[in-house]
C-alpha cells in the first residue's frame, strides 16, 4: 500500500523531462513533448490542496477519441495484409482499439490533460484568505494494474471545506492529512484559477 504524492509526481515530470529533452536534442519534433512536462511540472508546485475533480463527460472524450485513433492507425497500417471487409477481422481491431484505447484515454484525462489544466488554471488566480471549516476527511482506496494480474492500491487523502457557504473538496497529501486530524478549522489562502478550480496555499498554524 502507497500513498498519493505530489512530490512523486514531480519527480516523475523531472524523469520525463530529461528524456524528452534527449529526444527532442534528436528531433525537434519532440519539443512540444518538453513544454507540456514542465506545465505539468509546475501545475501544483508549492500548493498545499487542490481540487482533482474531472466530469465523467471529459473521460468519455479521451476514450472515443484514443479508440477512434488506435482503430484507424491499426486499420490503414493493416490494411494491405488483412482483408478489412471481413466482420470478424473489423471486431477484432475495435475490441482491441476500444480495451487499449479506453485505458490510454483515462489515464490521458487523469494525469497529463488534468496537470496541464491546472497549470493554466492558476493564472490570473484571485485570494482569498481566511479560516474555513472542515466540514469532513476522508482517505480512500484506489486500485490501479501493476502487473499483469497484480493490483496496487493507492490512499488519497481528501478534504471537504465550507468555502464561502459552498462545500468545495480538495486532495492534499498525507502529512498535511494527519496534521489536521481533530481539528474544525483551518485557515489558509484559498485561490480560485482562471479556469475556476480551487486550490489552497500558505496554510497558518
Amino acid at each position: 500500500m502507497t500513498s498519493f504524492s505530489e512530490k512523486t509526481v514531480r519527480g516523475i515530470s523531472l524523469l520525463f523531462l530529461v528524456i524528452f529533452g534527449f529526444l527532442t536534442y534528436k528531433n525537434y519534433y519532440y519539443s512540444p513533448l518538453i513544454v507540456l512536462t514542465i506545465m505539468m511540472y509546475f501545475s501544483t508546485k508549492g500548493v498545499q490542496m487542490f481540487e482533482n475533480r474531472i466530469f465523467l463527460s471529459t473521460r468519455a472524450i479521451f476514450w472515443i477519441l484514443f479508440s477512434t485513433l488506435l482503430f484507424l492507425r491499426i486499420y490503414f497500417n493493416e490494411s494491405s495484409h488483412l482483408d478489412m471487409k471481413n466482420t470478424k477481422i473489423l471486431l477484432t481491431i475495435s475490441l482491441i482499439s476500444i480495451c487499449i484505447g479506453t485505458w490510454v484515454g483515462d489515464f490521458f484525462a487523469k494525469y497529463i490533460y488534468l496537470r496541464i489544466k491546472f497549470c493554466i488554471n492558476r493564472f490570473f488566480s484571485t485570494s482569498h484568505r481566511g479560516t474555513y471549516r472542515i466540514v469532513k476527511m476522508e482517505n480512500t482506496q484506489q486500485n490501479y494494474l501493476k502487473s499483469l494480474g497484480k493490483k496496487m492500491g493507492i490512499m488519497f487523502y481528501h478534504i471537504t471545506l465550507d468555502v464561502n457557504g459552498e462545500e468545495k473538496k480538495f486532495l492534499l497529501e498525507k502529512e498535511l492529512f494527519e496534521k489536521l486530524q481533530g481539528k474544525s478549522e483551518i485557515n489558509i489562502n484559498i485561490k480560485k484559477g482562471c479556469l475556476g478550480i480551487c486550490y489552497g496555499v500558505g496554510m497558518q498554524e
